[in-house]
């Protein structure tokens, strides 16, 4: 989703419509990530995006755009080292164990979160 924050979706095309006038297409494209959609115009090899009709997006993208928004302003810090990063940047390398944040070298560090050793009972 993260791309699709930053306006690089995976648009997949659903239907092509082609005009004999012209041999123009226009292209009904849908992103499966975050539901986005757009009709763009092809012609002689060109792209016109979003000529007939621009992005649109559902309801809740939109509301996760902005909590998106609204989280990156905000940083998180690291319970054991005192680093501070961006809300967004600790999504994957960051975890939360008796509620105090670690980030990942801490992780490393104290061997917990992605780092804790397994034991034979985690196995079944």
């Amino acid at each position: 989703m993260e791309d699709c924050f930053n306006g690089k979706h995976k648009l997949v095309d659903i239907y092509t419509a082609r005009h004999s006038w012209d041999e123009s297409h226009e292209i009904v494209r849908w992103c499966p990530i975050c539901g986005a959609i757009v009709v763009d115009v092809e012609y002689d090899g060109r792209v016109k995006p979003g000529d007939t009709m621009t992005m649109k997006f559902p309801e809740t993208f939109k509301e996760k755009f902005e909590e998106h928004k609204k989280r990156e302003s905000e940083m998180s810090t690291c319970s054991k080292c005192g680093v501070k990063t961006p809300f967004v940047m600790t999504l994957d390398n960051w975890a939360i164990i008796d509620g105090e944040d670690y980030c990942r070298n801490c992780q490393k560090k104290h061997k917990v979160g992605w780092y804790e050793p397994k034991t034979l009972d985690d196995e079944n």
